[in-house]
């Protein structure tokens, strides 16, 4: 796992990056299904709705694998419901044709929107943070290895010098 995708997979990172493009989705949203975000986060079980709920959360959770508990709080849904849209994705999109349209469609609408180089940009601070930390633990065991050298040599010298042959 990635750097980028670690962050966007925690609670801090799913919340930040749907703080950074809640605007742009919310207008999306309402372009393509006429429906507001009030009306998503609502009680409403009207199928519009629903359907838009189910792509969105889907969307969140298979292409950016956001953090459920956030996503379920952005669309004003409990967890295991957004985890009940995740465990039935595939059989929607095989059995349900109008939840297949609506997701490809709607995937290519919040691509745009969160473009990878962007995503980066949110993220630099924090992925260059992660890179610098697996390079400090790289160099720990480096070093840990060197000093195991060290010592057996420092052992085989000493063995040398006791037996007279260095």
């Amino acid at each position: 796992m990635d750097g980028l995708t670690y962050l966007q997979t925690t609670k801090d990172g799913s919340a930040k990056l749907l703080g950074e493009y809640q605007e742009p989705i919310k207008r999306m949203i309402e372009m393509y299904y006429g429906v507001n975000y009030d009306q998503i986060k609502s009680k409403s079980r009207k199928a519009e709705i629903a359907l838009c709920r189910k792509v969105i959360a889907n969307i969140f959770l298979q292409k950016y694998s956001l953090h459920p508990k956030i996503v379920a709080s952005w669309l004003g849904r409990d967890r295991t419901t957004i985890l009940f849209y995740e465990r039935t994705h595939k059989d929607w999109m095989v059995y349900d044709n109008r939840y297949k349209i609506a997701y490809n469609e709607m995937i290519k609408f919040i691509d745009a929107i969160l473009d990878n180089a962007n995503l980066h940009k949110i993220y630099s601070k924090e992925v260059s943070l992660l890179n610098e930390l697996d390079d400090s633990k790289r160099l720990r065991k480096e070093n840990l290895s060197l000093r195991m050298e060290v010592h057996n040599l420092t052992k085989k010298i000493k063995e040398l010098n006791k037996n007279g042959k260095y």
